[in-house]
């Protein structure tokens, strides 16, 4: 199982729904070194998901700190 898939079935069984937005966001997250923006993920996103949206990064940014993934302060 890839890293993606895995995460993608942890998020599942937190109870949230993986979305192809949420899914490119989570996997971005995971493969960047270090503490990064919102606007820097949302960047780094566009390449695989062109119409991604600023409002869609903050949200799942604040999904994926409430599901126990990140921690947006550290």
């Amino acid at each position: 199982m890839s890293c993606g898939e895995r995460l993608k079935d942890n998020l599942r069984q937190a109870g949230y729904r993986v979305t192809p937005q949420r899914a490119v966001i989570l996997e971005t997250i995971a493969h960047m070194d270090g503490h990064h923006s919102a606007q820097e993920v949302y960047e780094t996103t566009q390449d695989r998901l062109p119409g991604m949206n600023i409002a869609t990064v903050y949200r799942t940014l604040d999904t994926l700190q409430r599901a126990g993934f990140i921690d947006l302060f550290p």
